[in-house]
Parts: structure tokens; sequence; C-alpha cells
């Protein structure tokens, strides 16, 4: 099965970011330990550029997934533990629902690999959101935006062929 590096497309570093989010959750709070403390819904405003769309990804300061891909992460069964999160554009009155998620960590060579299609994996020092070639095609069947794809080949331990 093929897998792919799922990231926040960079524009997004600069035209979308998140206001007042550690009065509402605290990093250290990210851990399957302290995932309980999160609160179960919150409501979250975030700066925007002028013509920029909330986008299905949001990997700063924490994941936020959209319901797009709540929505395929649940078609696929992966276990997935999440919290609702609504982010607000208030200059545009805006809002879109989120999941804050915490996907399961697999490490190389690990039997879940062949099963899996949304999980972390410890790549090139870091922690980073993987998908299979199968969730990859069907958010973007739906129309994800603001996502980077970058292909991951899991035996070499290399991207795009590098």
């Amino acid at each position: 099965m093929k897998y792919f590096i799922l990231r926040q497309h960079p524009y997004f570093s600069e035209s979308f970011r998140l206001d007042g989010w550690q009065e509402v959750i605290k990093p250290k709070w990210i851990c399957m330990e302290e995932f309980y403390k999160t609160p179960r819904r919150c409501v979250i405003s975030a700066s925007m550029g002028e013509f920029t769309p909330f986008p299905d990804i949001v990997t700063v300061p924490f994941l936020l997934i959209s319901r797009l891909m709540a929505e395929v992460a649940e078609m696929y069964g992966e276990p997935v533990f999440k919290r609702d999160v609504i982010i607000i554009n208030e200059r545009d009155k805006q809002s879109r629902h989120y999941h804050l998620i915490l996907p399961e960590a697999i490490g190389h060579g690990s039997a879940l690999l062949g099963e899996s299609h949304l999980f972390y994996m410890n790549i090139d020092k870091q922690k980073e959101l993987v998908v299979s070639q199968d969730y990859a095609e069907s958010i973007l069947r739906r129309g994800a935006v603001g996502i980077a794809l970058k292909e991951w080949d899991m035996k070499e331990g290399r991207h795009d062929g590098k």
C-alpha cells in the first residue's frame, strides 16, 4: 500500500492563524495521558487573509481536521480520539466545524501498517501525519482544501523517491 505525508499547505501558515487558543487548549493535553483534559467542545477565533478559505487541515498549534476529513477517517474505520472545535472568522462572520484529533502513533515495521489509513509516524526525527493512498484519494475526490501531500516510501524510508 502507498502512503503519503499529509501536511497543511504552506500558503496557510501565513494566511491562517488561530487566536487565543492557549486559554482553551493547553499543548501538554495533546497526548493520550492528558487528552481527557481537553474540552469536549470549544470555540476558537482565527485571523485569516481576505480571500483565504477555511483549510481542511490545521497542523499548528495542534492537529485539526474538517468534517470532510473526519468522515473519511470514519469511513475507513480509523480509531481516532477527537474533540469538537468551532473556528470563527469574526471579520467575515463565518465559522467552520473541526475535530481536534489524536491519531494512533505507529512505528516503522508495525503490523498495523497494512491496515491503517491515518496515523502519526516519526519520520526524520519529526512526528508526521501519514495517510494511505486510499485516504488521500478519498479526500481529494471530495475537494479537500489546504492540504499538501508528499509520497512516503515505507520500505525505503524516503519521500518523493529521493
